[in-house]
């Protein structure tokens, strides 16, 4: 099964308390194959470096390509204009092949971007 989670992992304050408060929760998953969306201020490789997780950075928004068993951690989302534009494609992109979109990301979820508001649309859908 392939999941896709969309987190909110912007931490301005860089506590990372965020990423703390998801692990558990990506851990009891991890067995399928996870995709992590996020956005924030730099480069989201660098959240990386605050968590434990055995997340692999995957460094384009194509999903189709992730055909392993982990966790996958996508580019800062607000890289492309898809996302705040709230483009079909782009958010058909972000999930592609995924059989399940979990929205965790409570702080974004008013937001009418495409990892939220049209992603959450290609697949079965849930909050996390």
């Amino acid at each position: 099964m392939k999941i896709f989670v969309r987190v909110d992992w912007n931490c301005p304050d860089m506590s990372y308390t965020k990423i703390k408060e998801t692990e558990d929760f990506l851990l009891r998953i991890k067995h399928h194959t996870v995709v992590i969306a996020t956005h924030h201020s730099g480069s989201t490789k660098q959240l990386l470096q605050h968590t434990t997780l055995p997340i692999t950075y995957h460094d384009n928004f194509f999903v189709s390509q992730i055909k392993k068993p982990g966790l996958y951690l996508l580019p800062n989302l607000r890289e492309d204009d898809g996302e705040t534009s709230n483009d079909t494609f782009f958010a058909q992109q972000i999930t592609a092949g995924c059989n399940l979109y979990i929205n965790n990301a409570w702080g974004s979820v008013h937001r009418a971007h495409a990892s939220i508001d049209k992603a959450s649309k290609q697949c079965k859908s849930m909050m996390g």
